[in-house]
């Protein structure tokens, strides 16, 4: 088959990377943009993440996928940048690009990308590129406000570019949708937010 498709229903997510570093999620089975691989996370609740990068989870790149997932909560994500170790860096240097993020079709998933300040250690170096957000209920992208209490708790370096965020449900969510919420901290630095 030259198509793969992941179902499954786990709390609080389908791929932990757990300060993995490294890691390529590349759905494209011949080295174009072609979304050959499909995640979905069936688990419905406050925890039905399909992917958390958390203790310093670095250098990993999430492309080319078909991704849906369930999780009811605005604070948490389909895709989610956790916290980080105490004392350490942050989950910093990761690229989520050409993907389609998406509800999946069971309950309508609140956030699609979420980033926690954890321990104060903001995620750095983060691109999230060409992709498309699909009928999320609040927001495509929510990094809320950053602790700048420590150098390192402000997201620098982010850059967005290139997505699109849309709803096709026949009956749309009653609440306000927020395509980009980007409050990086009072000392972020370097931040791209581009069409």
């Amino acid at each position: 088959n030259s198509n793969a498709l992941f179902i499954f229903g786990l709390t609080p997510s389908s791929a932990a990377t757990t300060g993995g570093d490294w890691i390529i999620f590349d759905g494209s089975n011949n080295g174009t943009n072609s979304k050959d691989l499909t995640i979905t996370n069936t688990f419905n609740g406050t925890s039905g993440s399909a992917f958390i990068f958390r203790s310093d989870a670095s250098n990993n790149t999430i492309r080319n996928c078909n991704i849906s997932g369930g999780n009811t909560t605005a604070a948490s994500g389909l895709i989610q940048f956790a916290e980080a170790v105490v004392g350490g860096t942050g989950n910093d240097n990761n690229t989520i690009s050409d993907n389609n993020l998406s509800a999946n079709g069971i309950n309508p998933q609140a956030t699609l990308i979420y980033s926690l300040d954890g321990n104060s250690r903001g995620n750095n170096n983060i691109t999230i590129s060409g992709n498309n957000f699909i009928n999320f209920r609040d927001f495509g992208i929510n990094v809320p406000t950053q602790t700048t209490a420590a150098a390192t708790g402000a997201a620098d370096r982010w850059i967005i570019s290139g997505n699109s965020f849309y709803n096709n449900l026949a009956t749309p969510p009653s609440l306000t949708q927020t395509a980009i919420n980007f409050i990086p901290g009072a000392t972020s630095n370097d931040n791209s937010i581009a069409g």
